[in-house]
């Protein structure tokens, strides 16, 4: 009896694991009909400290230029419990994708770049004419895809808010 119980589990275990084309690399369209499906499993890593210069005041119809420098390891835990950790060292971030949203108003502009060998990025987002003169809201992502196949992806990220943090003028 107790081998009969050994010979079912192990055909349903033989029987239940998934073939090991399961787990292979993804090309760039697979990867967009599972997301669509939404059958693929994202963990995300705060694993991005950014560094942001902004202008003191950009005149409407002129173009911002936001830098930013990506570096790990962040300031905080990577699973983002918000738990301060040192940085003994930093790496440059290279191949981040740069995302910066500017909020001046009820006008909301995007834009993106990706960071160099330096872990350096120039976002220009030009302050459309439509836009007020008034203060402007950034919100900056930073994020880059470190491992990705049919079952997971990881991917490593930094984020920053920065209320009021310069000016549009006309």
């Amino acid at each position: 009896m107790v081998a009969v119980a050994a010979l079912i589990a192990g055909m349903l275990t033989i029987a239940s694991a998934p073939p090991a084309s399961a787990c292979a690399p993804l090309t760039k369209r697979q990867v967009f009909r599972a997301l669509r499906a939404g059958n693929m499993e994202t963990v995300t890593l705060r694993t991005f400290h950014l560094d942001v210069k902004l202008p003191k005041t950009v005149a409407i119809g002129e173009v911002a230029k936001i830098k930013v420098n990506v570096t790990r390891p962040a300031d905080e835990d990577p699973i983002g419990l918000g738990v301060p950790t040192p940085r003994p060292t930093t790496q440059p971030a290279e191949d981040a994708i740069v995302g910066v949203g500017l909020m001046i108003g009820n006008v909301f502009l995007p834009g993106a770049a990706l960071t160099d060998a330096k872990g350096d990025a120039v976002v220009k987002i030009k302050i459309e004419p439509w836009a007020p003169a008034a203060p402007v809201n950034v919100s900056i992502y930073a994020w880059r895809v470190a491992y990705n196949n049919a079952c997971l992806t990881v991917q490593e990220d930094g984020y920053e808010a920065m209320p009021r943090a310069f000016k549009t003028t006309d």
